[in-house]
């Protein structure tokens, strides 16, 4: 399973990369405005560092070395009202849209924020605060709970 999953992972950041290519290669067409390469540009840089931090992670890369006891479990109404208040920033500043942080499939939400405090034998199986907002954000990566493609949310949520 873990060799699945860095094949995956693998295969993503190299879409990734010829997305960057591309990207980079057309910056001067007609069609698009460099503002609008340029922002396009940023979102696939960043989403590429998330799908490295997760390649990390699943390969056993990241290393905690001062951790953190994670806190009481958020509630999926603790966790949207969080995002609704990261939403009304960024929008202040032109930087969200009125789809940033709406969700798709709640069930899929709730569950990565439950996920996170799982125990098994009465041990926690992410027990710092780091671990968790490392689960967090792959799987919320990979279940996809909010509208946008790209899971904007995902960054604030870890």
């Amino acid at each position: 399973m873990l060799s699945t999953k860095k094949h995956i992972t693998q295969e993503k950041l190299k879409e990734l990369e010829e997305a960057i290519k591309f990207i980079k290669a057309n910056i001067n067409t007609p069609y698009l405005t460099a503002q609008e390469a340029k922002g396009m540009l940023e979102i696939i840089e960043k989403y590429a560092l998330v799908w490295k931090w997760i390649e990390e992670y699943d390969t056993g890369k990241i290393k905690v070395d001062k951790t953190r006891k994670g806190k009481k479990p958020i509630s999926y109404e603790e966790a949207h009202a969080a995002i609704d208040q990261l939403k009304a920033y960024l929008m202040e500043r032109n930087e969200a849209s009125e789809v940033f942080g709406q969700v798709r499939d709640r069930g899929l939400f709730e569950s990565a924020l439950n996920t996170i405090f799982q125990t098994f034998g009465g041990q926690e199986l992410y027990p710092s605060l780091e671990e968790k907002a490392a689960n967090l954000l792959y799987l919320i990566i990979k279940n996809h709970p909010f509208v946008m493609a790209i899971n904007e949310p995902v960054l604030f949520c870890s």
